[in-house]
């Protein structure tokens, strides 16, 4: 096929004839058959859209519009979801200093429960020998009452929790459990 001069005409024939023998019009095949440069098919394509693509693959003039629009929505959405993080840096901020601040009101609770804990082993230990000294003194020493135990085990340090004298009913308790 001799070269031929580049007008619409002759470029919209051609691309309907690659089309019909199966072929993407490309500028390159174009060339081929009429002659003429990339140039002057670029400018045509711009001039005359409708000869390359068909009418739903052509964009129309509200095009601009709509991408400025999902532009503007990308930028809004941006916004948002950078408030949102600066929101939930926030909260993490705020949860961490909570969390802190229950680590030490729960190591401070786990050291007055551990001195509890120490207090009590040390009474029951307390306890024990005080129980033991009780049956000691009143197996050694029938004759003396629960008042000389009493005060027997007071001048040894044996006091109950809130610091008292232990008084007459547990020493009774001791004696007659051992009995």
């Amino acid at each position: 096929m001799p070269k031929q001069i580049l007008n619409v005409d002759n470029v919209r024939e051609t691309v309907e004839q690659l089309q019909s023998e199966g072929y993407k019009p490309t500028f390159k095949r174009i060339i081929e058959r009429l002659g003429g440069s990339y140039g002057t098919l670029t400018a045509m394509r711009k001039e005359h859209p409708e000869i390359f693509w068909s009418e739903e693959r052509r964009v129309d003039s509200s095009f601009q519009l709509e991408k400025e629009n999902f532009n503007l929505k990308m930028e809004l959405t941006q916004i948002r979801f950078e408030a949102r993080i600066e929101v939930l840096e926030r909260e993490k901020l705020e949860r961490d200093r909570l969390i802190d601040n229950l680590k030490k009101s729960f190591s401070d609770d786990m050291a007055d429960m551990r001195d509890l804990w120490l207090d009590a082993v040390s009474q029951a230990r307390l306890t024990k020998t005080a129980k033991t000294l009780t049956i000691e003194l009143h197996n050694q020493y029938p004759e003396m009452t629960y008042r000389e135990i009493n005060e027997r085990l007071f001048e040894e340090g044996f006091r109950t929790r809130s610091g008292g004298r232990i008084g007459g009913g547990q020493i009774s308790k001791w004696i007659n459990a051992e009995s």
